[in-house]
């Protein structure tokens, strides 16, 4: 006998996909929600709505909502010291206030979250002054400024024995000195370039070791060109017995993982320096850890960012986020073959 011609109610509807996640969602909508978020605004505000986002993300990535008023307290004071004042970064909250009646069910919390999380770094009280800068490092910046990069090489030489005490008795503060200053991009970026050559012409060739504890890639974070505990750390790794390859500051995405491919190494040490490099640094370490080299490699994010908000390490997915170069040493001797 036929079977039965199957009634409306017994023809089967449409198949439900998987159910995505919070991150998913705003990662597909992205476009479309930097399009709200900056329509009408300068340049500056879109940065800062752009940074926003990818913090968003990151944390719902980790599902660390926890972590939203720290992250986003470090861009509200980023985007401070590129001039927005108190009533840009209020119209910014704003944007996000309206924003969350046009965001997926399933992300609006998250976007829902970001104004009550910034509020309080948008209202906390006027930072306490910086320290002056040495007469060392005041004369060390004045020569970077006024291109007198033979003076700048010997002022580092006599500041120091190695490019550690170098970085952090000159280097380290003058450029923090500039950074605060609002220098243009270019000059700051001509600096630090300059502080690379300074390290370099300082530091004294190490003998390759007869067997090395291992092989480590170091460098700047992508998109960051700050990248001076970086090289400390490199040099210490040196010293160490490693082998170790330079990545140099802001290196590429794509040449990063391709180079991580090609040599496989033990170790790969970033220095993030920017919260607004924490969304590229996170893209990244996932990117590598779908492939067989990055699954392989111990990974560890450090730099200045995280020596301030050390929580912050919890949005990235590396092996560890150590506060300073003595703790990066120790970590990477545990990664050693």
């Amino acid at each position: 006998m036929a079977a039965p011609a199957p009634s409306r109610t017994d023809a089967p509807g449409p198949q439900a996909g998987p159910r995505r996640s919070a991150a998913e969602l705003l990662a597909e909508r992205s476009g479309e929600l930097l399009r709200r978020l900056r329509e009408g605004v300068g340049p500056a505000e879109a940065r800062l709505h752009g940074d926003m986002l990818g913090v968003v993300i990151a944390a719902a990535e980790r599902g660390r909502a926890d972590l939203l008023p720290s992250a986003l307290a470090a861009l509200l004071d980023e985007a401070r010291a590129r001039g927005l004042g108190p009533a840009d970064l209020s119209r910014v909250l704003l944007r996000w206030e309206a924003l969350a009646a046009v965001v997926p069910a399933g992300a609006r919390r998250w976007v829902a979250a970001v104004p009550p999380a910034a509020r309080p770094a948008l209202d906390a009280p006027t930072a306490e002054p910086e320290p002056p800068l040495s007469a060392a490092a005041a004369t060390w910046l004045h020569a970077a400024l006024t291109g007198q990069e033979e003076l700048a090489v010997l002022l580092a030489r006599g500041a120091g024995d190695d490019v550690p005490t170098v970085v952090e008795r000159l280097l380290r503060p003058a450029l923090e000195a500039a950074g605060r200053a609002r220098l243009a991009d270019a000059v700051e970026h001509r600096l630090v370039a300059l502080a690379m050559q300074v390290l370099a012409a300082t530091e004294e060739p190490a003998e390759p070791p007869e067997r090395p504890r291992g092989f480590a890639l170091v460098g700047g974070a992508p998109g960051d060109p700050h990248a001076l505990g970086a090289w400390s750390l490199a040099t210490r790794l040196e010293a160490d017995g490693w082998e170790v390859a330079w990545l140099g500051a802001d290196p590429a995405p794509g040449d990063l993982i391709f180079t991580v491919e090609q040599t496989r190494p033990d170790l790969l040490a970033l220095s993030l320096t920017l919260a607004s490099g924490l969304p590229r640094v996170a893209g990244l370490l996932r990117a590598l850890r779908e492939r067989p080299a990055g699954a392989e490699a111990r990974v560890l994010v450090g730099g200045p960012l995280l020596e301030r908000r050390p929580e912050l390490g919890a949005l990235l997915p590396a092996d560890a986020c150590p506060r300073d170069a003595a703790e990066a040493l120790r970590l990477a001797r545990e990664a050693a073959p």
